[in-house]
């Protein structure tokens, strides 16, 4: 048995590698768990040998292991006839802190597939939210937010600026689950430079891509999205018209005030409760 190997992970290994279909799904996904370092060879062979389940297994598992070595493996399986594998190692490689992950996910917002590119742009949010280190909170006065203070570190804004390009791209897919997911990733990048097209998605788009566009215009919360979330908080769909109120609760701006008023009168309970959670927080005076 190598060095720095439990037997327990050998034995789970020797059945990846030996055992039935049905033994070697179980295996990967245990080795997933407790696998560590060791597993990432053993899974990736798995990877692109057996049945279908067992390759999904092994690609999750190399995602939960979140180890660099798997990168390769993981790059060529976004290459793989089965749509599916393509979909699990789009996931995994979000779940793993390395660069290169940016551009790999960037070249799958282009697969044709669309579980595929949904997979692609969800995982380049959850890859960002990842590297973002804790911040310190805001500063407060009496339970009010007054000082927002910088949301991400250099490092981390200049990692958005690259991912936020093809995510931009993605907003103008022809498949709406697509838009979605690229806006809510979006969300989690918060770069600036995302404001306009969202805006236009937040006008333009089917009432659930609006909605996650005006939630990623509160997580970026730039000042001039507060016209267009003000105009949406008489859009037709109450959750649109709620997720506009609570993304100007985030950005806080006193030119909000008298809107949000006026939706505590909502036919709505959703959007009166998101307005009444606005109204909560004390404005700022716009920039000069």
């Amino acid at each position: 048995m190598p060095e720095g190997i439990s037997s327990k992970t050998a034995e789970l290994i020797a059945t990846l590698c030996e055992g039935t279909a049905a033994e070697r799904r179980e295996a990967a996904r245990a080795l997933g768990e407790m696998g560590g370092a060791c597993a990432v060879g053993a899974l990736c062979e798995a990877l692109f040998n057996g049945d279908l389940g067992v390759r999904l297994s092994a690609a999750m598992s190399l995602g939960h292991l979140r180890d660099g070595t798997a990168l390769e493996c993981l790059a060529d399986a976004l290459t793989d006839d089965a749509a599916a594998i393509r979909e699990a190692a789009a996931d995994a490689l979000g779940q793993i802190d390395d660069d290169r992950v940016i551009d790999l996910l960037s070249a799958a917002l282009e697969d044709t597939a669309p579980e595929v590119r949904m997979a692609a742009a969800e995982a380049m949010g959850r890859f960002h939210a990842s590297r973002s280190s804790v911040r310190p909170p805001p500063e407060t006065v009496e339970g009010e937010i007054t000082v927002r203070l910088p949301n991400a570190l250099p490092e981390v804004d200049r990692c958005a600026t690259r991912a936020a390009e093809p995510l931009i791209a993605a907003l103008d897919d022809e498949i709406g689950d697509v838009r979605l997911m690229a806006a809510f990733a979006l969300a989690e990048l918060k770069d600036d430079g995302a404001v306009e097209p969202l805006v236009r998605v937040l006008v333009e788009d089917v009432s659930d891509v609006s909605l996650a566009a005006a939630y990623a215009l509160g997580e970026i919360a730039a000042m001039r999205a507060v016209g267009p979330l003000i105009a949406a908080l008489a859009h037709e769909d109450p959750f649109v018209r709620c997720a506009a109120a609570d993304a100007l609760g985030k950005i806080h701006d006193v030119r909000s005030v008298a809107a949000l008023e006026a939706t505590r009168s909502d036919d709505t309970l959703e959007a009166r409760g998101a307005a009444d959670r606005a109204l909560r927080v004390k404005p700022s005076e716009p920039a000069e």
